[in-house]
């Protein structure tokens, strides 16, 4: 790339653009693989980790014989199998009961959970048509999982009960919603 020689200004700034584009797509780049990498340990492509982890473990097992060469006077320890983090985080499982008889409304309930990265396995109506207030009922014992989720609906930490799930049931929490509906994210 010529400049012109009669502006050393325009020359200065021209190349100061060019770092500085450089700069922009080298962050652009490093986001960009920030974001795969997170969106591999959290559940997006538990292969590709895998995939990663063994050739890790390759790097770190290999032996003098195998070519590695350590540096002089430097002993060399035994390889510790690798701590492994879990790829894949369980969604908590969760269970909708109308507990105020809105029609419709644990319909509802079900497709705002989901987008927030619950697992709905059941919907239906609660035992009674009166409650006067949403509660969470925590049946695998996951306190902060129930805490977490009261925080998000806005349902007072009081309203979190410990009650074990009925036989067949597989669930972690249950949500009973109750008139208070209209206060809650999905009854707007």
């Amino acid at each position: 790339m010529k400049f012109p020689t009669e502006d050393p200004e325009r020359r200065t700034r021209i190349r100061l653009d060019f770092l500085i584009a450089l700069m922009v797509v080298q962050i652009v780049l490093s986001i960009g693989l920030w974001v795969d990498r997170y969106r591999d340990r959290s559940g997006g492509s538990a292969q590709v980790v895998e995939k990663q982890d063994a050739s890790l473990d390759e790097l770190y097992t290999e032996s003098p014989s195998k070519g590695y060469v350590s540096e002089p006077g430097v002993t060399e320890l035994p390889v510790s199998e690798p701590v492994r983090e879990p790829v894949v985080a369980s969604k908590v499982k969760v269970q909708i009961l109308n507990g105020c008889g809105k029609t419709g409304i644990a319909r509802r309930a079900q497709q705002w959970m989901e987008r927030n990265d619950y697992d709905v396995r059941d919907v239906g109506n609660a035992d009674r048509q009166d409650y006067r207030s949403s509660e969470v009922l925590n049946r695998s014992g996951n306190a902060s999982a129930a805490r977490d989720m009261a925080r998000m609906l806005g349902i007072d930490e009081s309203k979190i009960k410990r009650k074990a799930a009925p036989p067949g049931l597989d669930v972690d929490l249950t949500l009973i919603i109750g008139s208070d509906n209209k206060r809650l994210p999905f009854g707007r």
